[in-house]
């Protein structure tokens, strides 16, 4: 299956007083990550980002690599609506709000497309430990975060090849840590996130999604003409799922995605930031893992 590969782009302020080196490799580098985080002087944000990702095939559920069958196609659009506020000097929430469009095709049946909202996320960041704090350990950060099932779940799809889902139908939340630490001009950035997701009831049945979690490492290098460039490697890990109690047999997932963005500080209030994703067809150490290739596009105001 095809994929297409998009630049992104992500707007994020910062204030005229912030544009030290040390100052920009600690905001900058970390939002070259995480686009609608706030750096330690600004107080809100608002934005859209636009993500894309186009199919290639899967690892099944006893690792063996499966490329897409022949004349199937599929191609996700997404449209995020961003805000982060900061409430306290060391803690900040983000809000994103989804807008999902998929299009559609299997051998023998036309093109099929759908949207609709998707799961609205609200999250949280407290640093205990800033980078410019005066401590010889890594700058470390708790986050937590709620998920709502506001999209559509599988079990309500109408639209043909149910291309209408845009959602997990189920409530989630997550609890994780961020560590950071920073030689100039490098950042390095270290994360692990365990998300829980509530039961569910269709009809007769009683199910439930395992205990989730994801590793990633990242690291940013501050370049010449206020330049950033980041890679990072994320590992997700899923226990399998539960029906009526009972384990549900090789649902457990495993997958790998490597991305790699570039951003720049084009102005002291505006920055301009593009990268590409991808999922890995690591068979050996993946189950039950879609293979996808993408990327973003978008902008963030941030008021100081």
């Amino acid at each position: 299956m095809w994929c297409r590969l998009w630049t992104c782009l992500s707007v994020l302020a910062l204030l005229a007083t912030a544009t030290s080196a040390y100052g920009q490799a600690c905001c900058s580098g970390g939002q070259a990550v995480t686009p609608i985080r706030l750096g330690d002087l600004e107080r809100g944000a608002a934005g859209l980002l636009i993500r894309t990702t186009g199919g290639l095939g899967s690892v099944d559920a006893t690792g063996k690599w499966q490329p897409a069958g022949a004349g199937t196609r599929e191609l996700d659009l997404e449209q995020d609506l961003l805000a982060a506020v900061r409430v306290a000097r060391r803690v900040q929430l983000a809000l994103t709000v989804p807008w999902l469009e998929t299009a559609r095709v299997v051998p023998g049946v036309p093109w099929a497309s759908g949207q609709g909202l998707g799961d609205v996320d609200l999250a949280a960041r407290a640093d205990l430990w800033r980078l410019d704090d005066a401590r010889p350990w890594p700058a470390l950060a708790v986050v937590a975060g709620v998920t709502a099932p506001t999209g559509r779940a599988a079990d309500q799809a109408t639209a043909r090849l149910a291309t209408d889902v845009t959602g997990t139908g189920t409530w989630q939340a997550r609890l994780g840590a961020v560590l950071e630490r920073q030689w100039q001009p490098w950042l390095l950035q270290a994360a692990g996130v365990v998300t829980w997701a509530a039961p569910r009831v269709v009809g007769e049945l009683h199910a439930q999604q395992g205990l989730s979690g994801t590793a990633t490492a990242a690291v940013v290098r501050e370049l010449p003409a206020d330049l950033y460039g980041s890679l990072a490697l994320t590992w997700l890990g899923a226990a399998g799922s539960t029906v009526n109690g009972a384990a549900l047999a090789n649902s457990a997932r495993s997958q790998w995605t490597a991305s790699a963005t570039l951003l720049w500080q084009a102005t002291p209030v505006l920055r301009l930031h593009g990268g590409v994703t991808a999922q890995l067809p690591l068979a050996a150490v993946s189950q039950n893992a879609t293979v996808t290739c993408g990327g973003v596009l978008g902008a963030v105001y941030v008021w100081p």
